[in-house]
């Protein structure tokens, strides 16, 4: 994998946040992997928050977001209009090339989230 990259959207995080009944927000980046011959992939947050009602709730520990890419990408209801950029690198068996990540926040449904409640 090299860069991926999504554009900005017009909404603001807020108002994606607020059309979720239940959901989680997911932010930044700590790393995952990828199947490229099956087009999987799973990918870990460095946050994550449980949304309920539009509002966010409870802190969530270890969450990762997991699905077929083409699947995930089709069902991109809405991005908002900034975006961030994460720098990492990606490798296999000490072949280490340097990459980055970027996207606005982005509204998706039918998405694989798992992670820990904090209580």
């Amino acid at each position: 994998m090299s860069n991926t990259y999504l554009e900005e959207g017009e909404h603001k995080r807020e108002e994606l946040v607020e059309e979720i009944d239940h959901g989680v927000l997911l932010k930044g980046s700590r790393g995952g992997q990828v199947s490229t011959a099956e087009g999987e992939f799973q990918f870990n947050a460095e946050e994550g928050y449980l949304i309920e009602n539009g509002e966010i709730q409870k802190h969530i520990k270890d969450v990762s977001l997991t699905g077929n890419t083409l699947n995930v990408l089709k069902n991109i209801e809405k991005l908002s209009e900034t975006k961030s950029f994460y720098p990492g690198r990606c490798g296999k068996g000490g072949q280490m090339v340097p990459v980055a990540d970027g996207a606005p926040y982005t509204k998706i449904s039918n998405a694989l989230v798992g992670g820990e409640s904090d209580f």
